[in-house]
């Protein structure tokens, strides 16, 4: 069974970064009970297993907890900065990561829109001299365009932020690696327990 068939299993929507309470005061099932339906340790990245639920299934409210996530660690980061800046750039910063994390293969090329290739003139296919077949790889220039997108800014300014970024980014590669092998793990001895079963 696939990594993305595991996660399909679940419906994201009751999961949060957050432990929240239903009205009557009745504490909700929480995310790691959800999880235990198949037998995945969360506590090993549990924003790991968020990444990874917004990237294979596409979930506009687990990234909303996965951009929280980021925010939360970021800021975290920030404390320990000195220089002074504006109440919104923490957040562009998150989502700016979290869209990196998300398409680790790089953003689809808006020329193009994924193809690879153009048309001329006179309808004939040329490679798109915008991307590298369909995907523009993400890099220092492509992130500040990205920041961009959620807070203009100069470039210089977002230089000061830049190391900032490369941070939260590493923490999120490093949280659904994470996750990955925990899931692989799981679908190991899975698979072992059901060979033995058969022998």
């Amino acid at each position: 069974m696939s990594i993305e068939k595991v996660l399909a299993k679940f419906n994201p929507k009751g999961c949060s970064y957050e432990q929240k309470v239903a009205h009557g005061g009745k504490p909700l099932l929480s995310v790691e009970d959800q999880i235990a339906a198949v037998g995945i340790t969360w506590k090993r990245s549990p924003v790991g297993f968020v990444l990874l639920f917004a990237e294979v299934l596409n979930d506009k409210t687990v990234r909303y907890d996965l951009n929280y996530a980021a925010l939360i660690e970021l800021q975290l980061v920030l404390n320990n900065w000195r220089g002074s800046y504006g109440e919104y750039v923490s957040g562009a910063i998150a989502k700016a990561a979290v869209d990196e994390a998300l398409t680790l293969n790089g953003q689809i090329c808006g020329e193009c829109n994924g193809a690879g290739v153009l048309k001329d003139k006179k309808r004939n296919s040329r490679p798109c001299q915008a991307c590298d077949e369909g995907r523009v790889k993400w890099d220092k220039d492509s992130r500040y365009a990205r920041f961009c997108h959620y807070l203009p800014t100069k470039r210089e300014r977002y230089e000061s932020f830049y190391p900032y970024h490369e941070s939260i980014l590493k923490w999120l590669r490093g949280e659904r690696e994470a996750a990955l092998l925990a899931i692989q793990a799981r679908m190991k001895a899975e698979y072992e327990e059901a060979e033995k079963a058969v022998s």
